[in-house]
């Protein structure tokens, strides 16, 4: 999988302008690739919005997973803001 960079801000995101009109899909804007993955944050997304244009907002999505090792020694992240796993 490989989007075009800046791709991802011309996908559209959960809430629309239409009340009641919720989007969700793996083509919608998640900070994911368009995978599985990406389709179940995007309708836990859309689950949450429509809740919370209810009046009852609750935290559908899991909590992101630190960055391990590995990642932490690869990627040009802010490592200081991330916080290191726990031994076990």
């Amino acid at each position: 999988l490989s989007p075009r960079p800046g791709s991802e801000s011309s996908r559209p995101g959960a809430i629309t302008a239409w009340s009641g009109l919720f989007l969700a899909g793996d083509w919608t804007r998640t900070g994911w690739p368009s995978t599985m993955g990406g389709a179940v944050r995007s309708g836990l997304t859309a689950a949450e919005s429509l809740l919370a244009s209810r009046g009852t907002p609750i935290r559908l999505q899991p909590p992101e997973l630190p960055a391990g090792r590995l990642a932490r020694c690869l990627l040009p992240i802010d490592t200081e803001s991330i916080p290191s796993p726990t031994a076990p």
